[in-house]
């Protein structure tokens, strides 16, 4: 989830893509990092909110996909990291100069997030003990969506299990370029398509066997649709696929797909993921629901690259700095998250503001703002002195 940009050719056509890779910046690509964090924040941040309380529970319907932001996340890291990949490849770069950009990116924020609640709050304030080496180990190791700790909340103050998706994304990027820059481009295209039906077909099977939402939503091999949907996104880039050869496909799938996952969400059926059923309705949507996301929000991104109106909106300077904070953003919201609702959540701030929804309303604008301000700090006073080394790499 990264939030740094990466500069490639966006023309009708998607002609030679290396050519101009370093004259045109892919504002659409904010748009969507910013759409991908909202996403995100909605379905977080609005605690108690009913979705089916008229017009006004549109917000509500929504804010339960709205954990379907981290696969837009996915897809444009696929997108991202392959893009550069492909272009290191070309350029005779090594893979070590990829895998040490995307560590100074994304480690800094992460490991200091862990520092500060598994080691210096306890420490200092004595809130809560120190966790166990061990129980701190998949944390500090990328595999908590493997080995989820028994501290998901700390101390009642800091919500931890939103990480497994930077571990999903992590154990994906030290895979990936092995096989990028290994393959024949056919061959990487093949792999890619192959992962799409492995996943679907691993969900299916550990649906059938019984197993819970955490390994069905959270394991690599499970949720890795959305990366390589990006990545597919990104070789056709690459390999200058025509936009006019698959536009029909692509519209047909936004539309198609899109209408169809938001009448599941109208209907209560978003949060499918997260049960534990066999083959009933909901099993098959556990099933089916992370491959059609990754399906919509790749063909979204397909759509975007081009020059027509999805691009040009999503290409509103308003998005870049919420995309810049974008990482930090999701890093701290829920991290935080159990001490804004302890201090002034929804329940807090009714005594105050009354009505049913404007305290909803007003702890989401809170929150988020909070969570931005840190997200901003963390960016300018932290992640860019890291950021700042990419260029020896």
């Amino acid at each position: 989830m990264s939030s740094s940009a990466t500069p490639l050719h966006a023309g009708p056509v998607m002609a030679a893509p290396r050519a101009t890779a370093s004259a045109q910046h892919l504002d659409a690509l904010d748009g969507l990092r910013a759409l991908a964090i909202v996403l995100v924040l909605v379905h977080h941040l609005t605690p108690g909110g009913d979705p089916n309380q008229g017009v006004r529970a549109v917000v509500f319907k929504l804010a339960q996909i709205g954990w379907s932001g981290v696969d837009l996340f996915f897809v444009l890291s696929g997108f991202l990291i392959t893009g550069i990949l492909l272009r290191g490849k070309a350029a005779g770069r090594p893979m070590s100069s990829f895998l040490m950009r995307r560590v100074l990116r994304i480690v800094p924020a992460y490991y200091l997030a862990l520092f500060l609640v598994l080691v210096v709050v306890p420490l200092v304030t004595g809130a809560y003990p120190v966790p166990d080496a061990s129980l701190q180990l998949p944390c500090w190791l990328y595999m908590s969506n493997m080995f989820p700790a028994n501290f998901e909340v700390l101390g009642g103050l800091f919500g931890m299990s939103h990480f497994w998706s930077l571990a999903v994304e992590m154990q994906f990027y030290l895979l990936w370029p092995l096989l990028v820059y290994r393959l024949s481009p056919d061959a990487l295209v093949r792999t890619a398509l192959g992962g799409l039906a492995l996943a679907l077909v691993a969900r299916a099977v550990a649906v059938g066997l019984g197993a819970g939402w955490k390994v069905t939503y959270a394991w690599m091999p499970m949720h890795m649709d959305g990366l390589l949907a990006g990545a597919l996104v990104a070789m056709a880039v690459h390999r200058g696929v025509a936009w006019g050869r698959v536009r029909g496909v692509v519209w047909a799938a936004v539309l198609g797909i899109g209408v169809l996952l938001l009448g599941l969400t109208w209907f209560g059926q978003a949060f499918a993921v997260f049960k534990a059923n066999d083959f009933g309705s909901d099993g098959w949507l556990r099933v089916l629901l992370p491959s059609m996301l990754a399906l919509v929000y790749g063909a979204i991104l397909w759509a975007a690259l081009q020059p027509n109106a999805l691009g040009r909106a999503l290409s509103f300077r308003g998005f870049a700095p919420v995309a810049r904070y974008s990482y930090g953003l999701y890093i701290v919201h829920y991290l935080l998250m159990p001490w804004y609702e302890q201090t002034f959540g929804p329940q807090v701030l009714a005594q105050y503001l009354g009505g049913r929804d404007l305290p909803i309303y007003a702890y989401f604008v809170l929150a988020s703002g909070i969570s931005y301000a840190i997200a901003m700090v963390s960016y300018h006073g932290f992640e860019q002195r890291f950021l700042r080394l990419k260029v020896r790499f």
